[in-house]
């Protein structure tokens, strides 16, 4: 590792220890997000921080319950795990590693009463690290991976930032916010607004799905795309100029510049715009 790299991954991990310090004050205090209840200082409550080593496109998987997910990247060579477990007795946690795949699990070991027992995990990846993340009760949040992935959360929100490839969001309540991706998503959240914000790239297929949400999406780049859109219950603007035969004010079928990725949006209750 270069004098550079261990610089940058010793500031990382100095940034993490204050970030972790900062969940045990909230902890202390009662605040929570999607789910993770802090209320009671009494709960056990472990931490765990672990170091891997990966070479050539390396993957994250992590599965956990009633916490958010965090993943960043950064520079190195390797995947840095940071766990916060409360509840611990009651939570099973396990990180491991099988070639360049490392797999994150924290599952509830039995029926619980009083306060959830729950997971809050952060981890830190090399650029090209494919990920697949899948959380209940909160956030995820994802920054700087270029190497696609698939994100899923029952209950929160999703906010993918300064990302390539081809990207799965869906969460059942909660808002999907992506700024700045070079590629193509499909996203979908049942109770929520969808903000999208990036280049689609051609030859691929884009979705946009929110069943009780209002879509708007900015299209970077030079926009080439085909669009189908619909709002039942709704209307549909487009700042981008399209070329269509039949605009009508809930459902918009059209191309934008020369037609080379395909872009289908819906939703049930909202209104869409594409600027």
């Amino acid at each position: 590792m270069s004098a550079n790299n261990y610089d940058s991954l010793r500031r990382w991990r100095k940034n993490l220890v204050l970030g972790m310090v900062v969940i045990a004050t909230l902890v202390t205090a009662g605040c929570g997000d999607g789910g993770f209840n802090y209320s009671s200082s009494n709960d056990p409550i472990e931490t765990h921080q672990d170091s891997f080593a990966v070479g050539e496109s390396p993957r994250l998987v992590v599965v956990s319950f009633n916490g958010g997910i965090t993943v960043e990247a950064a520079s190195g060579s390797s995947i840095e795990v940071m766990a916060t477990i409360r509840r611990a007795d009651k939570v099973e946690y396990r990180v491991e590693q099988e070639g360049n795949t490392v797999t994150v699990v924290a599952a509830q070991k039995e029926r619980t009463t009083g306060n959830s027992p729950g997971a809050e995990i952060v981890v830190s990846v090399p650029t090209n690290t494919h990920v697949k993340l899948d959380t209940s009760n909160g956030p995820i949040v994802v920054r700087g991976v270029e190497q696609s992935g698939t994100v899923e959360t029952s209950n929160g929100s999703i906010d993918l930032t300064d990302i390539r490839g081809m990207f799965v969001a869906v969460t059942r309540n909660g808002q999907i916010t992506i700024n700045g991706l070079v590629g193509n998503v499909n996203l979908e959240t049942s109770n929520g607004r969808i903000e999208f914000v990036g280049e689609m790239i051609p030859g691929g297929r884009n979705e946009i799905r929110a069943s009780n949400g209002s879509i708007d999406i900015v299209l970077r780049g030079t926009p080439s795309v085909n669009v189908d859109a619909t709002a039942s219950n709704g209307t549909i603007k487009s700042d981008v100029p399209i070329r269509t035969s039949s605009p009508k004010s809930t459902s918009l079928q059209g191309t934008i510049g020369s037609g080379a990725a395909d872009l289908r949006v819906d939703t049930s209750n909202g209104s869409i715009t594409i600027r």
